[in-house]
C-alpha cells in the first residue's frame, strides 16, 4: 500500500499550487493528498466572506482530521503558512516526517523584515484588521515570484483567493495573541524534519527557514535552493525541489 503524504499549501493558495509537483511525489510512491484549506476551494467573492476569523486551530483541526484517517502515518509537506500548519499538526499527532519549504514563523521567531512587511503590513492598518480577510496582494506576489518571468506575478494574482486576517494576526502579531497559538513546542515532534529555503525568497526570508531548522538541533535537515524565489513547486524550480527532497527522503529511509 503507497504510503501517505499530505501537502498543505499556503497563503491564498489552494490545492492547484501542488499541480506541477504532486506527480513527482507520486512517482515515489506515496498516495499523494492535497486538500484546499477551509474555504479556500470556494470562489474569491465567497472565500471573503467566510475566512476572515478564521483561527490557525481550524486550519490545523482540518489536517489532524485528515491525518487521522490515514492507515499509517504520513510525512507532510508544508508551503509557507502550509509549513507552519504542519508542525502544528506534527505536535498533536505522531507523523512519519516533515517537509517545509519556506516554512512561515513560529511565534518564537523574528519576522519583521522589510520585504515581509511591505507585502503583509497594509493589512493591518484597517481597523478590524484581526477579523478581516487578508487580501492577495500585487505587491506580496511579485516578491513571491521574483525570480520568474516578468508578468508572473500578475497572472497569478487572477488565481489566488483571500485568507484569513485571524490567522496571520496569531502568526505575525503573537504577542496580541494571549493563546499564542503560532507556538510550537518542538520537543513533542520527534520525526525527521526537512527545511529548504530559497536563495531568493522574499516573502518568507532564508533567516526564517534557518531558525526553523536550528529549533529541531539535530532533527533538521535544512538546505538551500540556490536559484528559487519563494515558490518553490512551480515548473520553474520544481525538479530540483523534487530531487532535494527525494535524495533527504532516500538519507532518512522514509521511501517505502
Amino acid at each position: 500500500m503507497a504510503q501517505p503524504m499530505i501537502l498543505i499549501h499556503g497563503t491564498w493558495g489552494s490545492h492547484r499550487d501542488w499541480d506541477n509537483i504532486r506527480e513527482d511525489f507520486a512517482a515515489m510512491g506515496f498516495k499523494v493528498m492535497a486538500p484546499d484549506l477551509l474555504f479556500h476551494d470556494l470562489p474569491s467573492g465567497e472565500v471573503a466572506q467566510y475566512v476572515g476569523d478564521v483561527s490557525l486551530l481550524e486550519y490545523t483541526y482540518q489536517i489532524l482530521r485528515l491525518v487521522r484517517r490515514c492507515e499509517e502515518r504520513p510525512i507532510i509537506v508544508g508551503h509557507s503558512l502550509g509549513g507552519l500548519i504542519a508542525q502544528l499538526v506534527a505536535e498533536r499527532v505522531a507523523v512519519k516526517g516533515l517537509i517545509l519549504l519556506g516554512p512561515a514563523p513560529t511565534a518564537d521567531i523574528h519576522s519583521f523584515y522589510p520585504s515581509m512587511l511591505e507585502s503583509f503590513l497594509p493589512h493591518f492598518f484597517q481597523w478590524g484588521f484581526w477579523k478581516k480577510p487578508i487580501m492577495p496582494s500585487e505587491v506580496a506576489l511579485t516578491y513571491a515570484y521574483n525570480q520568474h518571468e516578468a508578468g508572473r506575478a500578475e497572472q497569478e494574482l487572477e488565481m489566488t483567493v483571500p485568507d484569513s486576517g485571524k490567522a496571520y494576526t496569531q502568526m505575525g502579531l503573537p504577542i496580541l495573541d494571549r493563546r499564542r497559538t503560532s507556538q510550537v513546542d518542538f520537543t513533542k515532534i520527534q520525526c525527521p524534519v526537512l527545511v529548504i529555503t530559497g536563495m531568493y525568497d522574499k516573502l518568507v526570508v532564508p533567516q526564517i527557514a534557518e531558525q526553523t531548522a536550528r529549533n529541531y538541533g539535530n532533527q533538521a535537515t535544512l538546505l538551500m535552493h540556490g536559484e528559487s524565489d519563494h515558490m518553490y513547486i512551480t515548473e520553474r524550480f520544481k525538479d530540483t525541489t523534487a530531487h532535494m527532497i527525494h535524495m533527504w527522503l532516500e538519507q532518512e529511509g522514509l521511501l517505502s
